[in-house]
């Protein structure tokens, strides 16, 4: 497939790739394109869904096949979407449909669990979901409130996991950061085949499973 000009919002590697020479870029034309180091001229793969411009992606850290990582996209659209690098639509779309009618501006997967990502929005919103229990409601989603108890939705734009702590950093427009303490999401450490199996699982796939099964 030949490139097409088009702006680039976001790049991400898979993680422990052995070659390290595969990449994911997001766009403002509501595509994905897996890309080469080795090929300058062309994608490997194109992925459509979304609707509007694609703010980021992420690839998970604990799946990291290079001919199939799984990764995560948001965007302009109101979604957090879920691929697979084999499957060029979505295997799942994170939405409360109900409420979140803003732009998502940034995602992260959990360093201690694999199904599990933090996402935040236009709206001020910071929304911690599990595939593994569900993806169309977050198992915890947070305000900022002012004195009064009532909402603040300054935009929030960037978000992060802490490595070593049950701690959860975000960033919003007006330029501060929160940080902010994820009671009750923390998890008994398990081995990476169990963390491949949840992930694996949540997204039900039994070529996935296969995939988990030979790499063991």
């Amino acid at each position: 497939m030949t490139f097409i000009n088009t702006g680039g919002l976001s790049i991400d590697f898979p993680q422990n790739s052995e070659q390290n020479i595969t990449y994911f870029a997001a766009t403002e034309d509501c595509t994905i394109h897996m890309c080469s180091m080795s090929y300058s001229e062309q994608y490997l793969e194109t992925y459509s869904g979304h609707t509007g411009p694609i703010y980021r992606v992420r690839c998970n850290p604990f799946w990291h096949k290079d001919d199939c990582p799984i990764f995560l996209t948001c965007s302009y659209d109101w979604t957090v979407r879920v691929w697979s690098a084999k499957e060029s639509q979505p295997k799942l779309t994170c939405h409360q449909i109900e409420t979140l009618k803003q732009q998502v501006n940034d995602i992260y997967w959990s360093p201690n669990t694999s199904s599990v990502f933090a996402s935040v929005a236009n709206d001020g919103r910071i929304e911690i979901w599990d595939l593994k229990k569900d993806n169309l409601a977050p198992v915890k989603t947070y305000f900022d409130k002012d004195s009064d108890g009532k909402e603040i939705n300054t935009a929030k734009t960037v978000v992060r996991f802490s490595r070593n702590s049950p701690v959860l950093l975000a960033g919003s427009e007006n330029g501060k950061v929160g940080v902010y303490r994820t009671l009750g999401l923390e998890h008994v450490q398990v081995s990476e085949r169990d963390q491949i199996n949840r992930l694996l699982s949540a997204i039900a796939k039994d070529e996935f499973n296969a995939s988990a099964k030979a790499q063991h």
